[in-house]
């Protein structure tokens, strides 16, 4: 029986083969879902109408975000995401410098002691009124972040980009037997480039490896799926950090001076024989690291991709689903979220789909 895979269940069954058949197979879902997937998805919309305004009947990337960003369907039901407590943030997306403080009745004050109590306690020692506001409090951190990253794909990508071949475009790649499908965020022709490059557009609080597009079993799959179409090996990750760049700016609400960078809580400057001592108007000038890492699949990439690609086929075929526990303490930072049910048979933080 021939297998349709796509990339995400390759890399699932790569960390762990029983995860896979847990997942993919027996239906076990964590019964929370992290953030950065819905927050990807409505960020990958967004590019789409930035590349390719005329397909989008008006809209704006910040709209079309936004909607996104709100509303999104889970589990095949349209669910409304800001204060939704199903959801789990990373620690890195809250940003005191962010919050969209007018949406909220609580104080600041409250809003900060709050978060300040899901990171010591945990977020699920939280009451569900209390997650819930938590929740909007990141959500509204992750909106403003949003539309800092649309800002600087107009400032810094789209004058590099030549031409736009596609965005999310469907691919598939065959052994013979067994597929690999996917959807390519962009095919783009981009300045000092001779050939169209394969993208993939990222979201992230880490910097990449400066290798992670040669060795990257995604690009080099899609690369590999187009390479004749497009008549190119080359491929790209563009990275938006979402620790964004405060560029802040204090000057002195009386003598006007710039103490930007500076350490004092109020005025230093010497008018005469007195310090100034008055307080700081700080403003913000939010700039976000855009990484561009641009490079060919090499061949030996593509070969062990392709190899992978066949064993792992092989191996759900004959229902061989090894337990990584190398990755059941530590995967991607946190927890596997099958560990409790591998090693108790505990299905707290799973549930069972149909």
């Amino acid at each position: 029986m021939a297998n349709r895979l796509s990339n995400s269940q390759i890399t699932k069954y790569s960390q762990c083969g029983m995860s896979y058949k847990l997942h993919y197979i027996d239906k076990i879902r964590p019964s929370k879902l992290h953030s950065a997937l819905l927050f990807g998805s409505a960020f990958d919309t967004a590019t789409q109408v930035l590349l390719e305004p005329e397909k989008h009947k008006g809209k704006t990337a910040e709209e079309v975000f936004s909607d996104s960003w709100t509303y999104q369907d889970i589990d095949g039901v349209r669910t409304y995401i800001p204060d939704n407590i199903t959801l789990v943030y990373a620690n890195s997306d809250f940003d005191a410098d962010l919050v969209m403080y007018a949406m909220f009745k609580e104080t600041k004050e409250e809003i900060l002691t709050l978060v300040s109590k899901r990171k010591d306690n945990g977020y699920n020692n939280l009451g569900d009124v209390e997650k819930a506001l938590v929740n909007k409090i990141f959500w509204s951190c992750l909106q403003k972040k949003g539309l800092l990253f649309i800002k600087a794909f107009r400032e810094q990508v789209l004058p590099k980009v030549t031409k736009v071949h596609s965005t999310q475009e469907a691919v598939e790649l065959s052994n013979g037997e067994d597929t690999v499908t996917g959807f390519i965020d962009a095919v783009l022709e981009w300045e000092g480039y001779y050939h169209p490059i394969v993208t993939d557009f990222k979201t992230s609080s880490m910097k990449y490896e400066e290798d992670s597009v040669a060795t990257s079993q995604q690009l080099s799959l899609y690369c590999n799926a187009v390479s004749e179409k497009y008549n190119t090996d080359l491929a790209a990750y563009i990275v938006f950090n979402k620790n964004i760049i405060k560029n802040r700016k204090k000057i002195c609400s009386k003598c006007k001076y710039d103490g930007s960078g500076k350490s004092h809580k109020t005025c230093p400057n010497e008018l005469g024989d007195k310090r100034c001592n008055s307080a700081w108007d700080e403003t913000l000038d939010p700039q976000v690291f855009v990484q561009v890492i641009i490079s060919a699949i090499p061949d030996r990439t593509t070969e062990i991709v392709l190899e992978n690609f066949d064993e792992i086929n092989k191996a759900i075929k004959a229902e061989i689903f090894p337990r990584n526990l190398a990755v059941c303490g530590d995967l991607f930072g946190r927890p596997c979220p099958y560990k409790g049910y591998c090693f108790k048979n505990d299905m707290e933080g799973l549930t069972k789909k149909s």
